[in-house]
């Protein structure tokens, strides 16, 4: 099925990606496909580098990103007067 970015605009948490072949994987797969912003966790020893095996460095920087910006969020700190201005969104 075509990507429908029905999800633009939209946020996403997603817990247990920590397997490549698992379910939490591939509804990261698709909500990044559908155009959704999406802050993934999860880690287990044996799986750690899936990301940089299997995401592209522009899938790589989103999630970063994502996950920067929802601390942020949480916390309410507004990351460019606390000095991480240098950071270009991207």
């Amino acid at each position: 099925m075509p990507p429908s970015k029905l999800l633009l605009g939209r946020v996403a948490l997603v817990t247990g990606v920590s397997r490549r072949i698992g379910i939490g994987f591939a509804i990261v797969r698709r909500l990044l496909e559908d155009g959704a912003s999406v802050l993934a966790t999860g880690w287990t020893p044996h799986d750690e580098g899936w990301i940089a095996d299997e995401l592209s460095e522009a899938e790589r920087t989103k999630v970063w990103w994502n996950g920067f910006e929802a601390m942020c969020k949480v916390h309410r700190l507004d990351w460019k007067a606390l000095g991480f201005d240098f950071l270009l969104e991207p």
